[in-house]
């Protein structure tokens, strides 16, 4: 029942953060969601950045800090997303644990296997077994460099207009 349940709370989890990357990324405009990871990140840490921008003494310095902001919050959203999908993903594997090989004994080795994967490391030390955990195995190992993708698009276009 436990592990039921830990896979169904990591799909939702992956689910989650991948809906936040396509919301953030790859829609065009503006998207109102009350509960989106971007929007509890961007939002205050704007008002913060701005507040601390405001008190430069000079213009240039001014510039200076307001004009991090951006590239600080691009990396932090990506920490984030890929912590995100390591955590879904682990969730997943821990459920699944009888399905991989050497069997998973406690979740930390569950986000080993994940962050592995998601990363597409692969060292080869867990090996999924089973017919679910080689295509979530899989699917992990999709997940990332398909946002990468999304990002590298995004930019190319951005660059060109």
């Amino acid at each position: 029942m436990l592990e039921t349940f830990e896979v169904i709370l990591g799909i939702a989890v992956v689910f989650y953060i991948l809906n936040d990357v396509f919301q953030s990324v790859v829609v065009p405009r503006p998207t109102p969601a009350r509960y989106r990871l971007t929007r509890w990140v961007v939002r205050p840490g704007w008002r913060g950045w701005r507040a601390m921008g405001l008190r430069a003494r000079s213009s240039g310095q001014r510039e200076r800090v307001l004009g991090t902001f951006a590239p600080l919050v691009v990396v932090v959203l990506l920490v984030l997303w890929l912590s995100g999908l390591v955590l879904g993903f682990g969730l997943i594997f821990d459920g699944l644990r009888a399905q991989l090989h050497p069997v998973v004994q406690d979740f930390p080795t569950a986000l080993y296997f994940a962050g592995t994967s998601v990363l597409t490391i692969g060292f080869g030390d867990f090996v999924a077994t089973s017919g679910l955990a080689r295509l979530l195995a899989l699917a992990a190992g999709g997940t990332w460099p398909s946002a990468s993708c999304f990002r590298s698009t995004d930019r190319s276009s951005v660059a060109k207009s």
